[in-house]
């Protein structure tokens, strides 16, 4: 039961920590889980981010444009060469504001009741997760990086986060963005009416 988190205009600091507890708790849980299935490329894997850098010339403003390449390389520059330091393990790999489920039926409290969307599950650095769910969930916020706080202090406090995913974790959540705004340019080439595709481009 309940909507997506994305119908809800100001998720209070408690309910963004839930969100982050119970990733931490879904990675716990998969940390000893693999699959030949999870072992696959997909442009959605963080750690490929770099290989995405092709759709630049199909991001039109060149502001946007010249954006998204810097930090593609401050993500090769500072994250590609400390990859190995990271955990890896199978992870839900899209916990975006309209995969996640709120309830609000008891009154007066706001609870996480679920996630959906479990297509772009695979094996890849654990705290992807964290910083995917932060990066769509500060989108439209006064104070992003507030909010990106509050998920990822629920998370550590389930699944304490090492010295370098703590380190990279605002390179990998901006690295995230960079990869809406790309496969978003990608999209909008191949399907130019599917708006659902292009619905983070703006915020981002």
């Amino acid at each position: 039961e309940g909507v997506p988190l994305a119908k809800v205009a100001e998720p209070p600091r408690a309910l963004l920590e839930e969100i982050g507890g119970w990733l931490a708790r879904l990675d716990l849980a998969l940390a000893d889980f693999d699959h030949p299935g999870a072992r696959r490329r997909i442009p959605w894997d963080l750690t490929r981010t770099l290989e995405l850098a092709e759709s630049l010339k199909l991001i039109n403003d060149p502001d946007r444009r010249g954006l998204v390449a810097g930090h593609l390389q401050r993500f090769e520059r500072l994250v590609v060469p400390r990859l190995g330091e990271l955990p890896r393990s199978v992870i839900h790999n899209d916990a975006n504001d309209h995969n996640l489920l709120v309830d609000s039926r008891e009154p007066g409290r706001m609870r996480f009741s679920g996630v959906i969307d479990f297509g772009d599950m695979i094996h890849t650095v654990t705290v992807a997760e964290p910083a995917i769910a932060a990066a769509y969930l500060m989108l439209g916020r006064e104070d992003p990086w507030s909010t990106a706080a509050a998920l990822i202090s629920g998370y550590h406090s389930v699944r304490p986060l090492s010295d370098s995913e703590c380190e990279l974790l605002p390179e990998l959540i901006t690295a995230r963005l960079c990869a809406s705004v790309l496969m978003s340019a990608r999209s909008r080439v191949r399907e130019p009416d599917n708006e659902y595709l292009l619905i983070s481009e703006q915020p981002v």
